[in-house]
């Protein structure tokens, strides 16, 4: 072979993998910027989802101050109807002779 088609073989072959560096350098420049905004989104993300948790993290000991006063009110409650079952109990007490009395009258 000649020199001048080895210089244009080894011309277009230079071409060739130039072209390709291109190609690639092109996808990876693209790839590096969808890496950045996938980074950014992941951020983003994160930083709601931190958010999210001491919000939730305080929600709850809220929820733990409630609970506490709940059940002081619960015990209140219980013992309010203990007492008003007390007065029930001694209510019919009170009237069962009243009835006792009143029942030949009624028939």
């Amino acid at each position: 072979m000649s020199n001048l088609a080895l210089l244009i073989v080894l011309g277009v072959c230079a071409l060739a993998v130039l072209a390709g560096l291109g190609y690639f350098g092109l996808r990876g420049y693209r790839l590096a910027k969808a890496g950045m905004r996938a980074a950014a989104s992941v951020k983003s993300a994160s930083e709601q989802l931190a958010e999210s948790a001491a919000q939730g993290s305080a929600r709850a000991q809220q929820l733990g101050e409630k609970g506490t006063l709940l059940a002081s009110q619960s015990e209140k409650l219980r013992a309010a109807f203990a007492r008003l079952g007390v007065l029930i109990e001694a209510l019919q007490r009170a009237v069962l002779p009243w009835q006792r009395l009143r029942a030949p009258f009624t028939k």
